[in-house]
């Protein structure tokens, strides 16, 4: 999240370079993640939730961002009757971030509303924190998600 943070604040070849370490970042967190981690894993939801906020935010692709959130809170969906008790407020908490910022970029994609960078947007977007942020967000999710 580190390279993501400095993505969305800095400017021109650092924001470049930043946004780039954060990419590779997130395309390694994934892949040990996707083959190690059962889909209501919080790591896991929590890494896709960061991921697809950075796609989001960073990136300015509004539909990566919605089809890598989607694919993370149907993929835990679909195993929580598995889950073990003493996850289950953990992964909830994170599959309800996920929503949230599903509704928001859908609701702005409706609207017909670009993204808008962190500078700029009111509306708030969450991390694996649960902090709220005004407004934060490759192959993440790619393999999982339709196009």
């Amino acid at each position: 999240d580190y390279h993501r943070y400095l993505a969305e604040f800095e400017e021109g070849d650092a924001k470049a370079q930043a946004g780039e370490m954060a990419r590779a970042a997130y395309a390694d967190a994934w892949s040990v993640a996707d083959l190690g981690l059962p889909a209501t894993d919080p790591i896991r939801l929590g890494t896709a939730l960061s991921h697809a906020t950075f796609r989001y935010e960073v990136l300015s692709d509004r539909d990566g961002a919605i089809r890598a959130a989607r694919a993370a809170f149907e993929g835990a969906l679909a195993e929580l009757d598995n889950l073990a008790e003493d996850s289950y407020k953990d992964t909830t908490l994170i599959m309800q971030l996920l929503r949230d910022n599903i509704n928001l970029w859908t609701g702005e994609m409706a609207s017909g509303q670009e993204p808008l960078g962190p500078e700029t947007s009111g509306s708030k977007r969450y991390d694996q924190h649960g902090d709220s942020k005004v407004p934060h967000s490759d192959p993440l999710l790619d393999q999982a998600a339709p196009q």
